[in-house]
């Protein structure tokens, strides 16, 4: 139990020479929370920037279909080959920014309120004489059961 108590002993020790600012690196957990506000403008910003580069990306893509063509126009099998390169490298850019644009917008949009469901029993004070919710096996009240 001592060399335990000993080698976390020497981590610490160890961890305080060489990492002094590491307590003070982490912020406190009170300034980590966002205003939902202040949230929802980065999440449109950053949904701003992905549309940017997807439409970069489009360019890119266009441009290297264009030079491939053009490259095979010419009989040039080896500046084909690269321009085909090129338009893979970028299709696969391409359907990696869609994919991440559809989850920033999903993640921007305030989550459904569901669905309220129907009561499955009337009300208490229900006429006709509905079990409630907490009883299980269904009986009828015993004043209604009189009747």
């Amino acid at each position: 139990m001592s060399e335990f108590q000993g080698a976390a002993a020497l981590a610490a020790a160890c961890m305080a020479t060489l990492c002094p600012n590491a307590a003070q690196a982490a912020p406190p957990i009170h300034d980590a929370v966002v205003a939902p506000a202040q949230q929802a403008t980065r999440d449109d910003e950053r949904v701003r920037i992905l549309q940017d580069e997807l439409a970069q990306e489009q360019i890119r893509f266009a441009e290297a279909d264009r030079r491939h063509a053009q490259r095979l126009a010419q009989g040039d099998d080896r500046g084909a080959q690269e321009a085909e390169q090129a338009r893979s490298r970028a299709a696969k850019d391409l359907a990696a920014l869609k994919r991440e644009l559809e989850a920033a917008q999903q993640q921007a949009e305030p989550p459904a309120r569901p669905l309220l469901h129907q009561r499955a029993h009337p009300p208490p004070g229900d006429p006709t004489g509905a079990p409630r919710w907490w009883d299980v096996y269904a009986k009828r009240p015993a004043a209604a059961a009189g009747r």
